[in-house]
């Protein structure tokens, strides 16, 4: 449930803007389904950074661009980075879609 208040681009998308209710039975799996697969690259990239740099040695929240960097595979750190910018643009129009359908619902 928390992340429905956390993701709410995400449920916009699963949830409210399915027009069929065979739709929303698909989303009660299929939504935690795509929770648990987008954080599954998490603790292998976290790990590899604390064995690569030790505990405090790199910023924990950069380790997706200084691994590669690190490595000298600055064209992989670039692919990270235009992947990066593009899942944050695409969560902004979302997110604006959601707000904007939210405000116009309001009465």
């Amino acid at each position: 449930m928390l992340s429905v208040i956390f993701l709410p681009r995400q449920f916009q998308v699963m949830v409210v803007e399915n027009v069929d209710e065979r739709h929303v039975r698909r989303a009660t799996w299929a939504f935690p389904a795509y929770l648990l697969l987008i954080n599954l690259f998490v603790l292998p990239i976290a790990l590899g950074g604390l064995l690569h740099f030790g505990p405090g040695g790199a910023d924990s929240e950069t380790f997706v661009l200084s691994l590669p960097l690190d490595s000298g595979m600055p064209a992989l750190a670039l692919l990270a980075f235009i992947g990066g910018l593009s899942a944050a643009t695409g969560m902004v129009i979302v997110e604006a879609i959601a707000v904007s359908t939210m405000v116009s619902n309001d009465r």
